[in-house]
């Protein structure tokens, strides 16, 4: 693939993220299959199926993603949470150089949006650089 494809591809997908099919158990719970490996809260994570639920329902904004199968897994700190109940529960990755980082997860009760660690952010800054020249052409 050209660079000015690879560029324009790594962009569509960061834009988008993947989303990933889930199924609520509960209210706010969300389980899903993730095919790749991923980053969650600072954890490397390894693909497979995931449950996310809020710690407590008293207001307190922790989340716990915890494999079914392994049981690894550890807390996360949403950064934003929107009210609007999502259609369908979900959870999204965003595919930086590489790795996926777990980005939002959508519930019955709202969606929550988890920040990108600067480190990725700042690969895909670079990354994004690399696939153009100054000049707008290669």
């Amino acid at each position: 693939m050209k660079k000015p494809q690879s560029a324009v591809l790594f962009t569509l997908i960061c834009v988008f993220g993947l989303g990933i099919a889930a199924r609520a158990q509960d209210e706010g719970t969300v389980v899903a299959t993730v095919p790749y490996d991923f980053v969650a809260g600072g954890a490397k994570l390894p693909a497979g199926t995931y449950t996310v639920k809020r710690v407590n329902t008293f207001g307190a904004p922790e989340l716990l993603v915890r494999s079914s199968e392994t049981g690894a897994g550890g807390y996360l700190i949403p950064t934003a949470f929107n009210h609007i109940p999502a259609q369908n529960a979900q959870i999204s990755l965003l595919s930086v150089g590489g790795k996926y980082f777990l980005n939002k997860i959508q519930t019955s009760k709202g969606v929550y949006t988890i920040a990108l660690p600067s480190s990725a952010a700042k690969l895909a800054t670079i990354e994004q650089h690399e696939g153009t020249s100054a000049s707008g052409g290669n």
